[in-house]
């Protein structure tokens, strides 16, 4: 679930001999930890303050523990156990480790999914009305000032930062038929923590014993996706509104028609005209949720692949699978902001 992080330590015991030393900036000493597997050039990058001591450890710790281009995910245990090595190599107890303040945080999962993950990113339109930034058929960012979503083709992304062996193995793996979708939501500070209810979690230690609130945030920000697929017009169950919604959506597209839909919404008041701007978008929602095509593949398509994903995680990890369930299919009221 874990991936890049920020951990702050406030009164380091430790040493850098199991560093590497990089060089000296204005305020600051510079270092790298390499990784312990066969990819030496997974590192995380440690630097530590000439004035107050503080030690910043960042970058990615899932790569770091399972080498550069896995598409194995951090579990609880496997984080603990990535937790115990780092506070070894610090040269300091796991307990001073879990008392560093995690500043940043990403958390993610690679989602074995039917169809090329190039197929899936182009039809995720919204989420959380953030601003979206797609990058040709195989990423897709929601930036926002809370938090940052990145949704992308995992195995083109290995690919392209791999060797000449690591993008065949990649292609042999398509042309097999196994397609992998990152979803990962970055966090960028406690604040962003506070506000999708985890204040709980603040330290390394409060990571390691709320694992399991990471998989709750995460279903429920993934309910939240807008996933189009085009409406099935059906003359006999559509009411008139809902039939000009789906003749909209199809000509239109998904994001044109929401802006031009809710344009038509009039209030005398700001509060009345957001209130009815919010309608109008859920009104477009449902449309969507009822009658988009099932016979492409949609945001029920993609609920189902990660409920078959946390099915195979729950036999390596306790998780609760019917909250998350629950969650997924937008049915509990935790992590709403």
């Amino acid at each position: 679930m874990i991936d890049n992080v920020k951990i702050t330590l406030s009164n380091f015991s430790g040493n850098f001999d199991n560093c590497r030393y990089i060089g000296e900036g204005k305020y600051d000493s510079f270092y790298s930890l390499p990784t312990h597997g066969i990819s030496k050039s997974t590192k995380l990058f440690v630097k530590q303050s000439r004035t107050t001591g503080k030690v910043v450890i960042s970058r990615s710790i899932r790569k770091w523990y399972f080498n550069k281009g896995s598409l194995l995910d951090l579990t609880a245990k496997s984080f603990t156990k990535a937790m115990r090595l780092l506070a070894e190599d610090l040269n300091i107890p796991l307990s001073e480790l879990c008392r560093g303040k995690v500043t940043q945080c990403e958390i993610g999962q690679n989602i074995p999914v039917k169809i090329p993950a190039t197929e899936i990113v182009p039809k995720i339109v919204d989420y959380s009305h953030l601003e979206r930034k797609p990058v040709k058929d195989e990423t897709v960012y929601f930036n926002g000032k809370a938090k940052k979503l990145i949704i992308y083709d995992k195995l083109a992304e290995i690919g392209a930062k791999g060797n000449k062996s690591k993008r065949g193995a990649m292609s042999i793996l398509k042309e097999k038929g196994y397609h992998f979708l990152r979803i990962e939501f970055k966090l960028f500070n406690q604040k962003s923590f506070n506000q999708h209810e985890m204040k709980h979690i603040s330290t390394v230690g409060d990571l390691i014993i709320h694992f399991s609130n990471l998989y709750e945030f995460w279903t429920y920000q993934v309910s939240r996706l807008v996933i189009f697929s085009p409406i099935e017009k059906n003359m006999q169950k559509m009411t008139k509104t809902e039939y000009l919604i789906g003749l909209g959506l199809n000509h239109e597209g998904f994001e044109r028609f929401v802006e031009d839909y809710q344009s038509l919404c009039k209030s005398k008041t700001k509060d009345g005209l957001k209130a009815a701007r919010s309608k109008a978008y859920k009104e477009v929602l449902n449309v969507l949720e009822k009658y988009g095509s099932r016979k492409e593949y949609g945001k029920n398509s993609l609920r189902i692949d990660i409920a078959k994903h946390l099915l195979r995680k729950s036999k390596q990890e306790e998780i609760d699978l019917p909250f998350l369930f629950r969650n997924l299919w937008g049915a509990d009221v935790q992590y709403r902001e």
